[in-house]
This record gives C-alpha cells, structure tokens and sequence, in this order.
C-alpha cells in the first residue's frame, strides 16, 4: 500500500513533468514525455498526455517522440486505453514526416495489444 506522502510525491512528479512538457525547451519536454512514458505506472494517463501533445501546439519533435511513445506504453502496459489513441495514430500516417514513426506505433500495437 502506497503512503499519502508516496501518493502526494507522485502527484508532485507529475505536476512537474507536465509543466516541462508545457514550458520546457523541446530537449526537456521529450525527457519529460519518456520519463512519464518508462516511469509513471498509469497507461491510461501517460495516454491521455500523449494524446494532449498531438492535438497541442507543441513542436513536431515533441509530436514525433508522443507518436513513438504510443509503441512504448502498447509494450510495458499491453493495452491502449482510448479508442481515439489508435485513430490518432493512424491518422499521422497520412502527415508529412510522421509516417514511418506512426507506422512503428501501429506496428507496436498489432505485437503487444
């Protein structure tokens, strides 16, 4: 069982990444996506932040790095949470230099879903 001083360092984890994603240089912000993504043990909520980064006004390295992460949490987790996850990827198939990095993630969930 999880203390509250656990549970509350967590919370503070997680404040702080998402304000690097939202404030941070583009270097920070895909350290801050792959930490989330290796590290936090919620699928579903890394999903929810890397579906945030696709449909925000961040940078196309950040975009790419949500994409390829997509792939990541399909292996560690074995599920994809949110239907609209799978359409997103599939729909940055079709964007001009995400293909081959969509296609990986879409590959990723065919193996581990």
């Amino acid at each position: 069982m999880r203390s509250q001083d656990s549970a509350r360092a967590d919370r503070e984890w997680r404040a702080e990444m998402l304000a690097v994603i939202a404030n941070g240089s583009v270097d920070q912000a895909t350290e801050a996506l792959l930490s989330l993504t290796f590290n936090d043990p919620d699928g579903a909520w890394v999903e929810s932040v890397l579906l945030d980064c696709l449909d925000g006004d961040f940078d196309d390295q950040v975009k790419l790095l949500a994409v390829t992460c997509f792939g990541h949490l399909a292996r560690i987790h074995g599920e994809i949470c949110n239907p609209r996850t799978v359409m997103q990827v599939k729909r940055m198939t079709e964007v001009p230099g995400f293909e081959g990095r969509a296609q990986d993630a879409l590959d990723d969930f065919e193996t581990f879903l």
